[in-house]
């Protein structure tokens, strides 16, 4: 071999071989190891042929120590025709927080579509999470693609500080946001997968930690306005949402994305910063002087300048704005908050806490969002749509746990979560069956969907006709394949019709929808 060419052979050898060898070891861990491998964002349902659901590990991968939650909406896995596909993504607004699923405004969508659009099957998957932001969403493109949606509703950026791999997280990877980037990458290797999960303890759903998940994910409870971490972290919402519109545009899929509110008027800011604090104080005693204009000012500058940031920016609105182009369709649902709330300051009356809507705030953002989705098909329809009713169970379960998260920090440094929960269950004590099945709920004691079957039979027992309708359309998302209970829901629908109630024959609306005209059609 002539010494020209072993000059550079020879080293290039010692370069390649490295590779060749992770390569073959990733080969190797492959078929060895496929227990480690990524889980995918979708499984078969095994119970029912020909369906799929969102993954209940796929969310792990991006936390050390817990797992979110998420729904059970099972889909076609094949997309039959005359069939209407959206996936609604975002973190725990999405999700529901602090109601099931069920009862966010990726239901309200499904009802609203159902009812507009008659002659397609409307198929609504939320994908919420708890405490996931863009870089979540961003993985989970490809596989969504995959699945044929006709649009994506998207409804995030709350979390790009302290959700996972947030730049002032607990949770993912520290550094910049290409070691954030590379760090995701690699774990579609299942060599370093298992390598990883070898040095890592087992994880718990979020709902069984002792911690909140607020006081949990703090690393950094300092991010002033207009510091390099507060600058971070717009960038990575900008150029991972970006990058996610990018690959559904390429993909003729339109994104509706609606802008962020939060609570101003009602929620003090969490973080030690005088200004902040001053600016509260101030906008609390102009809205008492009637001085509602200045008043919203000041909420706002004192949510801006917050340090712990839990409520986005105005700087990811403007973030979100500037994507408003073609096939990205701009929802404000900050201009909508400031609509239906007193003097145009949105507080306590349409937000459970700092940021989670309560159920007239679902309605409202499902509502928009529906019309929107419905313009852009070509479509006429006329509103009201039917509204959602949370029924008494569920809504005492929402208190509690929003009682549990307040008495922990960030909201309290010297709450006991146990001893919140103890005075709430007075108030439990006195609600009947309903209070005694979310007081068991709240404590563990009895899974979600059993106390809902429980509160349906005492329901059915007492004649309660409107809760009954209630905790039937909870039974169906929980139980969709039971053909029992389709027809024992019609059958009580067909008495029902003789009501003239206005509750009911809401609540009636979207059952008929659900168990005449199954979402989960064969």
């Amino acid at each position: 071999m002539p010494n020209r060419i072993k000059k550079w052979v020879f080293p290039l050898i010692s370069v390649l071989v490295p590779f060749i060898v992770l390569l073959a070891a990733e080969g190797i861990a492959r078929i060895a190891l496929s227990d480690s491998a990524k889980p995918p964002l979708f499984k078969p349902l095994e119970q029912k042929p020909g369906y799929i659901a969102i993954n209940p590990d796929y969310g792990s991968d991006f936390f050390q120590s817990f797992k979110p939650a998420v729904a059970f909406q099972p889909f076609h896995e094949n997309k039959p025709d005359r069939t209407l596909r959206g996936f609604v993504l975002g973190g725990s607004s999405t999700a529901g927080f602090p109601y099931s699923a069920y009862y966010s405004f990726s239901s309200a969508i499904q009802q609203n579509l159902t009812k507009a659009l008659p002659e397609q099957n409307v198929e609504i998957i939320n994908l919420g999470m708890t405490a996931i932001n863009s870089f979540t969403i961003r993985d989970m493109a490809p596989e969504l693609i995959e699945q044929n949606p006709d649009f994506i509703v998207l409804y995030a950026g709350h979390n790009e500080y302290y959700g996972a791999y947030g730049v002032g997280s607990s949770q993912g990877v520290l550094g910049s946001y290409a070691v954030k980037r590379l760090s995701l990458l690699a774990n579609h290797s299942v060599l370093v997968r298992f390598l990883r999960q070898l040095f890592s303890s087992p994880k718990q759903e979020v709902s069984e930690t002792s911690r909140t998940m607020m006081e949990s994910v703090i690393n950094n409870a300092q991010i002033t306005l207009d510091s390099k971490t507060y600058t971070d972290g717009i960038h990575q919402f900008e150029r991972n949402i970006g990058h996610l519109i990018s690959a559904f545009e390429g993909s003729g899929i339109p994104v509706f994305m609606g802008t962020l509110t939060s609570n101003l008027k009602d929620q003090s800011p969490f973080g030690e910063s005088e200004s902040s604090r001053k600016n509260f104080k101030d906008a609390t005693d102009a809205f008492n002087r009637k001085e509602y204009k200045e008043a919203f000012q000041l909420f706002n500058e004192a949510k801006e300048r917050d340090p712990v940031r839990f409520r986005a920016p105005d700087a990811i609105n403007q973030t979100i704005r500037s994507f408003a182009y073609d096939n990205l369709i701009l929802v404000d649902m900050d201009s909508l908050f400031r609509a239906f709330s007193f003097q145009g300051i949105p507080g306590d009356s349409l937000f459970d806490d700092h940021l989670h809507p309560n159920g007239m705030g679902h309605n409202l953002m499902g509502n928009l969002f529906s019309e929107r989705i419905i313009a852009k098909l070509n479509h006429s329809y006329n509103p009201p749509f039917p509204r959602l009713h949370i029924n008494r169970m569920e809504q005492l379960i929402a208190e509690g746990s929003i009682v549990a998260l307040k008495s922990r920090p960030p909201y309290s440094t010297s709450g006991n979560k146990t001893q919140a929960l103890t005075s709430f269950k007075e108030k439990l004590d006195q609600q009947g069956y309903s209070g005694q099945l979310a007081g068991l709920v709240l404590e563990q004691k009895i899974f979600y969907n059993k106390a809902t079957r429980q509160a349906l039979s005492l329901a059915l027992a007492e004649k309660d006709t409107a809760q009954v309708l209630e905790l039937y359309y909870a039974s169906l998302h929980w139980n969709p394949f039971s053909n029992q209970l389709h027809s024992e829901v019609a059958a009580f629908c067909s008495g029902a019709l003789l009501s003239h109630s206005s509750r009911t024959e809401q609540v009636l609306l979207k059952l008929v929808s659900l168990s005449d005209k199954p979402v989960y059609k064969e």
